[in-house]
């Protein structure tokens, strides 16, 4: 019996042994877990972190963009007043050169018409060539 005795009590021993490495394995592996679902935790924190950057800079990209239009926008307006004077003014002197072309053609006739009622013949022949 006494060699069964320290056999009983090594396969207790062993016993014994596995169940502290198996608590201390179950333990590292809670650890570990427990270390993976704060890592998770954080990965999930920066991924917000970095959506809300994202949108932030599509805010401001949107926001810059429509400033660009509108700036943009008054200049073309100021560049179409602009053309548009310009060409309000060369209309105007447009039409002051054709007033004058007819003014003139308007006197011609005229004095066409007094040559012909005063009969001189000589001075209406002179007109017409003019």
């Amino acid at each position: 019996m006494s060699k069964r005795a320290p056999a009983g009590r090594v396969k207790a021993e062993r016993t014994d042994a596995f169940q502290a490495a198996n608590d201390e394995l179950r333990a590292k592996l809670m650890d570990v877990q427990l270390e993976l679902q704060q890592e998770k935790n954080k990965v999930s924190c920066l991924e917000r972190e970095r959506s809300q950057d994202l949108r932030a800079e599509h805010h401001r990209a949107t926001a810059a963009m429509t400033e660009l239009k509108s700036k943009l926008h008054e200049e073309k307006q100021k560049e179409l007043a602009v053309t548009r004077e310009t060409l309000l003014r060369q209309h105007e002197m447009e039409l002051m050169r054709v007033i004058k072309v007819k003014d003139g053609e308007i006197q011609r006739v005229n004095a066409l018409v007094l040559s012909l009622r005063d009969g001189s013949m000589d001075k209406v022949i002179r007109s017409i060539r003019v």
